[in-house]
């Protein structure tokens, strides 16, 4: 707490997000919903995704491989791997800026509210392609099968007076969500710290800051003797990059 304030420090990892290397077609599909984007530009998204991501040449239906791009700078399109950065979502097939970074919407009383873009909602640092709802933003979670906004923000409220513990508690505390497609993609086991994140609100104006310390994770080998050879494994953590919200 401060005095015109509070400033909030978590920790946050790769579950927090929806996995663009590892989630399925049904995943991609509900996730462009969310966004409410189109039907027929959500179809060639998710396959294009899709494309890229596997190792052939054979365009899904909807979607998009090497003919359907104009290369550039001798990199190849697609690049028929997992993304190596968020921003590589830009150059995929059916993908615009306004789809990927956001935009604004006027409601019926006039005011206006922000549809997220996809890079509020995925990540390529997952360690389980798991969603953990002790973890995501309410955006997140409306992207996820089954739950839509409202429902989203109730599952953060209950989160926020304790924690789930683990599936069983979870559609216990959320009994609409038991039996939901929402259950398959959700984990709830410790995954590896990708960031500290700091978010200053000032009150009463209600601004807020957020600055997120993006860790990178290194293993190296220690050796203890030479003769005969012992080692141990050590990781390490370091600092990547700062971000600014």
């Amino acid at each position: 707490p401060l005095e015109t304030g509070e400033v909030r420090v978590r920790l946050e990892t790769g579950q927090n997000r929806i996995d663009v290397n590892q989630a399925p077609d049904d995943l991609l599909a509900s996730m462009l919903d969310s966004l409410d984007i189109e039907r027929d530009t959500r179809n060639v998204l998710v396959d294009s995704i899709l494309d890229w991501r596997d190792g052939d040449d054979i365009p899904n239906v909807y979607g998009a491989e090497i003919s359907d791009y104009e290369q550039i700078g001798g990199h190849r399109l697609p690049t028929n791997g997992s993304f190596a950065s968020v921003d590589e979502l830009l150059f995929v097939k059916g993908m615009t800026e306004e789809i990927f970074y956001g935009r604004l919407v006027e409601t019926l009383s006039g005011e206006y509210r922000r549809i997220p873009g996809v890079q509020d909602l995925v990540t390529i640092g997952s360690s389980t392609g798991a969603i953990n709802p002790n973890e995501a933003s309410v955006d997140v979670l409306a992207a996820l099968p089954g739950i839509d906004r409202v429902l989203a923000q109730f599952v953060v409220d209950i989160r926020d007076e304790q924690q789930f513990a683990d599936l069983q508690d979870f559609v216990q505390r959320i009994p609409a969500l038991n039996n939901s497609d929402a259950v398959n993609f959700l984990t709830f086991s410790d995954g590896k710290a990708t960031a500290i994140v700091a978010r200053a609100q000032m009150e009463p104006s209600g601004v807020s800051r957020t600055v997120r310390i993006v860790l990178r994770h290194e293993e190296r080998l220690r050796i203890l003797s030479v003769s005969p050879l012992f080692f141990r494994r050590i990781q390490e953590i370091h600092l990547d990059h700062w971000e600014y919200e």
